[in-house]
């Protein structure tokens, strides 16, 4: 399995703000819909006739102020860095002892650019295997290149745009 994004860790639950300007496509609370993902906030971005979507997955928090619809600027605050999801129930932790730990919470953000405002992956087939047993779409995780399943390299869009 390949990984469809990034992602970036901190010790401390560090602002996240959106790459670019656009508007918010999409927010899920944790709960029982949010595929493991915790907190996240997808953003709408056009630029250059080139539409994409941003995605943040594992927020501490979701900032209040934003709303679905809400048209943001690049560097406006989405939320914060941390550990939303279940990798331990309804956290991620690391440590010797895992998720029966004391340790450091796996605080980190997990980063997409891809070509839809969804959870799983915007293109390609039902490739991977459910909790059922059964083929379904992918989540964070694809079989082969992530291209393949509509998700854009995220280090090449931010340091390079779309060139």
């Amino acid at each position: 399995m390949q990984h469809a994004g990034i992602d970036m860790s901190t010790q401390n639950a560090e602002n996240v703000y959106s790459i670019y300007g656009g508007e918010i496509a999409f927010i899920q609370i944790m709960g029982g819909d949010d595929a493991g993902f915790g907190n996240t906030v997808i953003v709408k971005h056009n630029i250059d006739g080139n539409i994409f979507y941003s995605f943040y997955a594992h927020l501490e928090n979701i900032e209040k102020s934003i709303s679905v619809g809400k048209k943001v600027d690049g560097g406006d605050k989405l939320g914060t860095v941390g550990a939303s999801g279940y990798g331990c129930q309804n956290y991620w932790r690391i440590g010797e002892d895992g998720c029966n730990a004391s340790g450091f919470l796996d605080r980190h953000l997990h980063f997409e650019i891809k070509t839809s405002p969804i959870l799983t992956n915007s293109e390609g087939e039902n490739d991977c295997v459910q909790k059922n047993g059964e083929l379904g779409p992918c989540y964070g995780y694809v079989p082969t290149s992530p291209l393949k399943y509509g998700y854009f390299d995220p280090l090449k869009i931010l340091t390079e745009g779309f060139n």
